[in-house]
């Protein structure tokens, strides 16, 4: 079963996590676009820093990541 969100009203913070409640994707999703997982549990934030607050509860800091709106880096398709 998959869980799809599809062009929200305005930009959405969200984390999918596994059957273990161990995070397996986060990233925010802007009204222009649909996000899907095969996770079973896919956590929606309208707050950025609830949302920072719950990824640093799952061991993840986004100060140690790259950034969001480019998560490629330079790599040329």
């Amino acid at each position: 079963m998959t869980q799809k969100i599809e062009y929200p009203e305005q930009a959405t913070f969200y984390i999918c996590k596994d059957s273990n409640d161990t995070v397996q994707a986060y990233g925010k999703l802007e009204p222009s676009q649909v996000v899907e997982t095969i996770h079973p549990t896919l956590d929606l934030y309208l707050d950025e820093g609830e949302w920072e607050a719950k990824l640093l509860e799952g061991g993840i800091d986004l100060n140690e990541q790259e950034d969001l709106d480019n998560p490629l880096g330079d790599i040329e398709l």
